[in-house]
């Protein structure tokens, strides 16, 4: 699997992170951390599928001790540079081997953004929760932004294109998804399911959307020529916020947990 998002590596900042829309889908999940970050600049942290490192970074600046781990040793060169500057443990980690990995303990959080856990299946899920549990402090959270069944914008940008037979994608069992020209198997987990999965050790805290109103990544070059139009749907997504019923439709949802 690693090699299928070293292709992505080099672009992936210009085509997401930088992006318009990922700005904003972005700064909607740090609204939402901020919230667990309880000893600002004290708590350790171990962050899965960091990427390029641009999560990583943030809580290292506000004096975090991270630990960033990725599949991809592309992504792991790129994070690496991007925060030379800053005292940052990078890792390869594969997260469907978590289960043998020699992580360190006593994390105070666990953070997984945008969707790195969609990209393996159920059992490696319930692994990935039962491994936590391990390396979590009690009373420490488990925090992931997670790919739901279903995305109403992806829906309505699916039928305008006349892709019917794409339209409920996401429902089915695993989904092949093409991920800068190399194709990689998706699973969808809805809230309750996804909670399930990873175990009875832990209480959810928290369940907001994230894309309910702004779209998804790809319509970025729609939006591009739209930034009005961007606007008013993020004030939307400010707005609107709160509501939890939401995250089962939008293109991602932020989920909290707490080990118990």
């Amino acid at each position: 699997m690693s090699a299928d998002f070293d292709n992505a590596a080099i672009t992936y900042d210009q085509d997401f992170t930088y992006s318009g829309i990922g700005i904003l889908q972005r700064e909607r999940v740090w609204k939402n951390l901020s919230k667990h970050l309880e000893h600002k600049g004290k708590m350790k942290i171990l962050e899965l599928n960091c990427g390029t490192g641009e999560d990583a970074g943030k809580l290292a600046i506000d004096g975090n001790n991270v630990v960033a781990t990725d599949i991809s040793e592309e992504m792991l060169l790129v994070a690496r540079k991007k925060n030379q500057h800053l005292d940052i443990k990078f890792q390869q980690l594969d997260l469907n081997n978590i289960d043998q990995s020699n992580l360190d303990s006593d994390f105070d959080l666990v953070f997984s953004n945008f969707g790195g856990l969609n990209c393996i299946d159920p059992a490696a899920i319930a692994k990935v929760g039962e491994k936590l549990s391990q390396i979590l402090k009690p009373g420490g959270k488990f925090i992931a932004v997670i790919m739901p069944k279903a995305c109403l914008w992806e829906n309505i940008y699916l039928i305008l294109k006349g892709k019917w037979d794409q339209v409920f994608r996401r429902s089915e069992e695993v989904v092949e998804v093409n991920v800068s020209g190399k194709i990689v198997n998706t699973w969808y987990y809805d809230p309750q399911n996804f909670s399930k999965l990873i175990g009875h050790q832990y209480i959810k805290e928290d369940l907001k959307p994230i894309g309910f109103f702004i779209p998804p990544s790809y319509m970025e070059s729609f939006f591009k020529r739209k930034r009005m139009l961007l606007k008013c749907l993020n004030a939307l997504e400010k707005m609107f916020s709160n509501f939890s019923f939401q995250a089962r439709f939008s293109d991602h949802y932020y989920i909290a947990f707490k080990k118990t």
